[in-house]
């Protein structure tokens, strides 16, 4: 479960596990970036919800997707959910 808490009042130890998990989320969604192609293939129109660079949960649905996640007993905040449309969409300026 995710908390608000004062940065101030954090351990040492807390900031570094608080650190690594933002930069994991970062690269997992670097890596749905650099994997779109493949993602819209196997995942057309779906939602997704990657843990260290794989896909572990999909759904059509959002609230399907953290239903999925919470009945498994995980925390959806450990997962970068993405919306995976079918086609690229192109912006006309």
């Amino acid at each position: 479960m995710s908390i608000l808490v004062n940065r101030s009042t954090l351990s040492s130890e807390v900031k570094k596990e608080l650190l690594n998990k933002n930069e994991r989320m970062r690269g997992d969604y670097i890596w749905i970036f650099a994997n779109i192609v493949k993602l819209r293939e196997r995942y057309p129109d779906e939602y997704i919800a990657v843990e260290n660079k794989e896909v572990k949960y999909n759904a059509k649905t959002l609230k399907k997707l953290l239903t999925e996640i919470i009945s498994s007993q995980e925390e959806v905040d450990d997962f970068a959910i993405d919306y995976i449309k079918e086609h690229p969409t192109n912006l006309l300026l």
